[in-house]
């Protein structure tokens, strides 16, 4: 299987924690720096071959005189290379050494995502120059664009009798435009001698906003000293964490660490060193102390015994310790030299199940054929040993499994010398940072004439189970959809399987859109614990992730995924997983963005907001209005003016606190073939907000305040909302008309047809005034009083306007009282009817089907009467509600 090898998953550090003593620092006289970039290179191991196939891409060349690659690191979550470049100078007067190194700080960063290669390059005038000398210097990676250079500054204590010198580690943290963001002092270290300078010992936090932990001997203790720091992406808060510090009390003699991150967030520490016997011999032994992470605090919480070395020796270091895929598994190799030459030691051990003096192997490497350069291990098991033959000094990797020999794999097309750099990936592959001469056979001298330096990288398969590609985790088979996938528009639902079964646990899951390839996490689509919302599968090796439609909304568009170590824990031992850094995929075009018309939404305010919002001035009420919109379309995310609040807002009778509705518009897209479509905005708005707690609607201190039982909702359509009402009513109308039209053909003189029409009007006029009152008065809350003066008022006035009317024609109209007295259920009844409008009373006199009862001798003045009074209801109540609306 051919894979991309650029994509570089890194080793936190480059080299060993000994003493650091270069191989090339009495070769060179001049040097031409050439970095070749490879494009992809296979090899099955365990198989019957021996010889790799590779591929060396074209070649970024730098000539400059003297110019050696002296370091290099790599970055936990991106793969990113960063390599430092000096310049062997003559030894200043003030040291003994016989090769330095000039003073500028100069580094080339190799992108995994596209190989290609930044200058950084600095100098600081506070680095003394002895630093140069004694190679003090030392690269760590930190999160982000952010690197770390330690070194020691030499001082003067007067304060002590007699005067001496001490020696104060402190660190530069710089990021890849060559900033140095922040200085740091660690402390003054313990030292025997000028050559026996210890540097400090760290490693990045597996979450890397975590920060990182830094560690060394301090002077005056036996005890090895840990502080816990911020990561430098939290520029504001940068520096030593409150509480974290702590101290770990060593005994033994020549102790050297290897600090390494564990799944759970937290550290652990090998140490070895030596103990005198009572034959006075050193007898060696490696002990191991793990950091929990306690609530805002680091705490020990385990310690153990992990290896005795009885056999006389004259060190013991360890080189590198690698978590595996069998859950809480850790594995430490140790390199123990004594008068026979040089042996390695594999020490496993579970930070679950803490046993004294756990299972060890012993790798069989041929020291005395082999110059062994650097030994590193794959995530995935198995022991990578990078090496140059003694006798002609031509590179050879050899691959160990299970302690045991298994094949190796040699670079017979190109020979090398002087190899410099090795590392492995968690996806298998190895780096190599190797320089090439012309003719190997020739003296050494010659390699000094041309020169090339080469990465190199290898893909290796088969160490064992194949792990999901571009995931950087061993535990995980398959992930679906893969490792920079493309996917659709509205994903639903993204997965994992691993290789041993799971159970949730309390990592989150967080998705962010790329807008920015400098800050990748800029545009949160949506986050929750997995434990709540993910899905386990039956067999419990599958997790199945919900996606919201609202997550992947945009086309041509680049997401990371992001989870959280601990969101699953291993069922065989209880203990937290890895998660994942860097999941990446990109979405394509599905369907034709169709374009429309703008629509108008509403959006509604939670009830504490609510009384918050009527505190606010008018103006201050219109600058939240504006600014919530504003952070809305930088959510979903669409362009500035998408969307448009026109100021109208309105309080909702529908919800017990009378929760404020705010009117928002969405705008067309100015540009159809790149800007989401309308419906898609408001679909996207909706499910953002209905699910705002975990989205970044709840983390926006303006959008945080709507209401996510409401969601984004399209303003009501009246005449669509209540189709069904409507035609009622105009049926009832129609009714009307043809009872109208019959009246009219029985008795054509009367006028019977049109009071049935006006009667029926008022009726509903009267009713609907009644309904909005007690339904939506309190809509507009200054205009609950007036709406209820506008109804009331009319309707006193035509009630007393009636009777008086009523009983005026009494008086002066006997025809008038007789009938009154025969007719006295319907003359009583209009009688009160009348109080919507005084009007109804013309039914009384209409002739309505030639019935007696509608056949009133009314005088003219009752007829004009009514129709003044009309005249002042047209005043006190149509005029009066149509000002108020």
């Amino acid at each position: 299987m051919i894979t991309n090898l650029l994509i570089l998953i890194p080793q936190l550090f480059s080299r060993s924690q000994r003493k650091l003593h270069h191989p090339l620092k009495n070769s060179f006289s001049t040097r031409t720096l050439s970095i070749l970039l490879i494009i992809t290179t296979t090899i099955t191991i365990f198989l019957p071959q021996t010889n790799a196939n590779y591929v060396i891409g074209t070649p970024y060349t730098e000539r400059e005189d003297n110019l050696v690659i002296w370091d290099t690191i790599t970055y936990p979550t991106t793969g990113d290379v960063l390599t430092r470049l000096v310049k062997l100078i003559a030894p200043s007067s003030n040291t003994t050494n016989n090769t330095c190194v000039d003073s500028t700080m100069r580094f080339r960063l190799i992108s995994a995502q596209n190989s290609s290669v930044t200058p950084i390059e600095f100098t600081f005038s506070d680095i003394q120059d002895i630093n140069f000398c004694y190679h003090w210097i030392r690269l760590f990676p930190l999160s982000g664009p952010y690197f770390m250079v330690s070194y020691f500054k030499q001082l003067n204590d007067s304060s002590s009798s007699p005067p001496r010198t001490v020696y104060q580690e402190r660190a530069l943290v710089v990021d890849w435009s060559a900033k140095i963001t922040a200085e740091i002092i660690f402390g003054n270290v313990t030292v025997n001698s000028i050559n026996d300078v210890r540097s400090g010992f760290g490693a990045v936090n597996i979450n890397p906003d975590n920060g990182f932990i830094w560690s060394n001997f301090y002077e005056g203790s036996p005890t090895l000293s840990w502080a816990h720091f911020t990561s430098p992406i939290k520029k504001d808060i940068f520096g030593q964490i409150s509480n974290g510090t702590g101290n770990i009390p060593v005994s033994w003699t020549n102790p050297s660490v290897k600090v390494f991150p564990t799944p759970d967030e937290g550290y652990g520490f090998l140490i070895t060193g030596a103990s005198t016997a009572n034959d006075t011999s050193l007898q060696w032994h490696s002990k191991v102390y793990f950091l929990t992470p306690e609530p805002n605090v680091l705490q020990i919480s385990d310690q153990f015994i992990a290896y005795n070395y009885d056999q006389p020796a004259t060190n013991m270091l360890p080189i590198d310790c690698t978590m595996g895929s069998d859950d809480m598994i850790f594995t430490c190799a140790l390199e123990i030299s004594s008068t026979n030459g040089t042996s390695y030691e594999l020490v496993s051990f579970s930070q679950i199940q803490q046993q004294e003096n756990p299972n060890n192997q012993s790798l069989k490497i041929d020291t005395n054929v082999l110059n062994v350069h650097k030994l590193k291990q794959f995530s995935s098991g198995g022991i990578f040993v990078a090496a140059t033959f003694k006798n002609n000094n031509s590179i050879t990797g050899q691959i160990y499994k299970d302690g045991v020999y298994n094949f190796t794999w040699d670079y017979d097309q190109v020979k090398y010398a002087n190899p410099l750099v090795s590392g492995l990936f968690p996806n298998n592959s190895v780096y190599l940072l190797v320089s090439a001469g012309n003719d190997t056979n020739a003296p050494a001298s010659n390699y000094t004439v041309v020169k090339s330096w080469n990465l190199v990288t290898i893909n290796l398969k088969g160490i064992s189970e194949e792990s999901a590609p571009g995931f950087n985790n061993p535990n995980i088979k398959e992930a679906n959809p893969g490792y920079n996938a493309n996917i659709l528009l509205g994903l639903g639902q993204i997965s994992i399987t691993f290789k041993n079964p799971v159970t949730l646990s309390t990592g989150n899951l967080s998705i962010y859109q790329v807008l920015d390839r400098d800050s990748p996490y800029n545009a949160l689509r949506q986050t929750y614990p997995t434990k709540d919302y993910a899905n386990l599968s039956s067999d419990n090796f599958r997790v199945t992730f919900p996606v919201l439609d609202s997550t992947f909304n945009h086309y041509h568009q680049t997401y990371r995924i992001v989870i959280d170590n601990n969101f699953a824990r291993s069922v065989s031992f209880n203990s937290s997983l890895m998660g994942v850094s860097d999941w990446i995929v990109n979405t394509v075009r599905s369907i034709n963005n169709s374009s429309s018309g703008s629509v108008n939404c509403i959006i509604r305010l939670t009830s504490h907001s609510t009384a918050q919002f009527k505190l606010l001035s008018s103006d201050l009420q219109n600058q939240f209005v504006t600014s919530l919109v504003k952070d809305l379309e930088s959510i979903v995310p669409i362009p500035d003016g998408r969307l448009y609040a026109p100021g109208k807002f309105q309080y909702d009778p529908d919800t017990d606190h009378q929760n404020l509705l705010i009117a928002v518009t969405v705008k067309s897209p100015t540009n159809n073939n790149d800007d989401m479509s309308v419906s898609s905005v408001i679909s996207s708005l909706n499910t953002l907000i209905r699910n705002k707690w975990i989205t970044a609607v709840s983390q926006n201190e303006n959008t945080s305040k709507l209401d996510d039982a409401f969601g984004f909702e399209i303003k009501p359509n009246c005449l669509k909302d209540h189709e069904k009402v409507l035609l009622f009513i105009a049926g009832g109308l129609f009714l009307v008309a043809l009872l109208s039209i019959f009246t009219r053909y029985i008795n054509p003189k009367g006028s019977s047809s049109y009071s049935l029409f006006k009667v029926v009007i008022y009726f509903f006029d009267c009713l609907m005034d009644f309904l909005f009152i007690f339904k939506h008065s309190e809509d507009i809350s200054s205009l609950y009083i007036p709406s209820l003066i506008c109804l009331f008022l009319p309707i006193a006035f035509n009630c007393f306007m009636s009777a008086f009317i009523q009983f005026r024609e009494g008086i002066t109209n006997k025809k008038y009282k007789l009938w009154y007295r025969n007719n006295i259920v319907v003359a009583s009844f209009f009688g009160v009817t009348s109080a919507m409008n005084v009007d109804v009373l013309t039914i009384t006199y209409s002739q309505l089907l030639d019935i007696n009862a509608f056949k009133a001798p009314c005088s003219p003045d009752m007829g004009k009467m009514i129709f003044y009074t009309n005249c002042v209801n047209l005043l006190i109540q149509d005029l009066a509600q149509f000002v108020i609306l």
